[in-house]
């Protein structure tokens, strides 16, 4: 009888379990649709954005954001701090060393994961800490105000940001993103 009992136990647990694990699937599906409006919101602004320019005479344009002088980079990996997306961030570090083999520059990390795997490397790099929801916009200002400074400084003539772009659900992978010079 102690055998049928702990049988019951293993099966009512089980169940729960079940559950306990479809509530939380029912979550992240939510949280990840959210997240995925968001996005939707970025492209239309971009699009606004990038139909502003089409106004604008970029051949005829001589500015070190359109024509730059030098041929440094500046290469931004954003990684994740979260578990189970090791293969990902990896994924984004090899787009980042990718980018540097095509031009000399400097490699920004951000994110205790990139960091961790640029260690393993021994590759040098600038790092920032992984991005945090409450402090977003100042670890933002504060990644700007790097980056300006070495375009101040006139060391960088490209800047391109490489991130884990969301394709599904399920499916994710390494985008690179370049911003200067603006083309």
């Amino acid at each position: 009888m102690k055998i049928l009992a702990k049988v019951r136990g293993d099966m009512d647990f089980n169940k729960q379990l079940s559950s306990l694990l479809e509530v939380l699937k029912s979550i992240s599906v939510s949280q990840y649709k959210a997240l995925e409006r968001k996005i939707k919101l970025y492209d239309i602004f971009n699009t606004t954005v990038a139909g502003l320019f089409k106004f604008v005479d970029m051949p005829g344009i001589d500015h070190p954001f359109v024509r730059p002088a030098k041929k440094k980079q500046i290469v931004v990996a954003i990684t994740s701090d979260g578990g189970f997306l090791g293969g990902l961030n990896r994924q984004v570090i090899n787009a980042a060393l990718a980018q540097l083999e095509d031009m000399p520059g400097k490699l920004i990390i951000v994110g205790e994961r990139g960091k961790r795997y640029a260690n393993e490397a021994n590759m040098a790099f600038v790092g920032f800490p992984g991005i945090k929801e409450e402090y977003r916009y100042a670890q933002a200002v504060q990644l700007r105000s790097y980056i300006i400074g070495e375009l101040i400084r006139d060391s960088i003539g490209y800047l391109k940001v490489v991130y884990p772009r969301p394709v599904s659900f399920t499916v994710q992978r390494a985008e690179v993103v370049p911003f200067l010079p603006y083309t």
